[in-house]
């Protein structure tokens, strides 16, 4: 648990993020091997939140992820791995209205799925390494309010990619020179950001909903991102 006694602030935020909370948390592993060029590996994660003094903000959260993942190495030089998890977070938050004593309470769920495969390979034996892996993740966010005068949001969607190609040159059983290639993009669907402008004064006269936000503070746009390194590892 967690707890601000005697805490006061009239800055409803601040309140938020010292507000008390309640957590259960359980955690389950297994990694077997059946045979000597293969293992698989399972867990689940599941956490249980709840902020019993909270008038507003957050009332309650819970989350589980499971995943699977497996290693197989058919040759002394050659391993293959590949992953998957899955995300799902369901939370409940009440906001309220500035001109009465009105909740307005919602509803959403968070479902993301992630993979992941790859190959580390031994060109030269303790000299020359190489590695390669590809992730892919997805996820969709869907938000139900729970007033009869509101309708539901369309679902927010984002999808991430990235692509590692590495080189390793073993200079000592120790260190390492690595250099490589790092490709990530990233693309984003929110319908609370995507209808606004960044500059303020926005206002539809149809709707009368403010429709802008401050300059430079669209962190959620998609991007695409290429990276070259050049590093040294150094290990213990």
């Amino acid at each position: 648990g967690r707890d601000a006694p005697g805490y006061f602030s009239s800055n409803a935020r601040k309140m938020f993020y010292l507000a008390k909370r309640d957590r259960n948390k359980g955690t389950l592993f297994a990694d077997v091997a059946p045979w000597e060029t293969i293992s698989f590996q399972g867990g689940f994660d599941f956490t249980l939140d709840n902020y019993p003094g909270s008038q507003f903000g957050f009332q309650n959260m819970r989350t589980y992820s499971p995943s699977v993942g497996g290693l197989y190495a058919p040759l002394e030089w050659l391993r293959l791995f590949a992953d998957y998890n899955f995300d799902w977070n369901a939370w409940r938050t009440d906001i309220g209205s500035r001109t009465s004593a009105t909740t307005y309470p919602s509803r959403g769920k968070d479902r993301i799925h992630t993979i992941g495969l790859g190959s580390d390979m031994d060109l030269i034996k303790n000299l020359l390494g190489f590695r390669i892996q590809y992730g892919f993740s997805y996820g969709v966010s869907r938000i139900s309010t729970m007033n009869a005068t509101s309708g539901d949001y369309p679902s927010n969607k984002n999808s991430w990619n990235e692509l590692l190609a590495r080189l390793e040159y073993r200079l000592h059983k120790n260190v390492g020179l690595q250099l490589g290639y790092y490709f990530n993009r990233y693309n984003s669907k929110d319908f609370g950001v995507d209808i606004m402008d960044v500059w303020m004064g926005n206002y539809d006269s149809n709707s009368g909903q403010l429709r802008s936000i401050y300059l430079g503070d669209r962190f959620k746009d998609s991007y695409t991102a290429h990276v070259g390194f050049l590093s040294l590892r150094l290990s213990f």
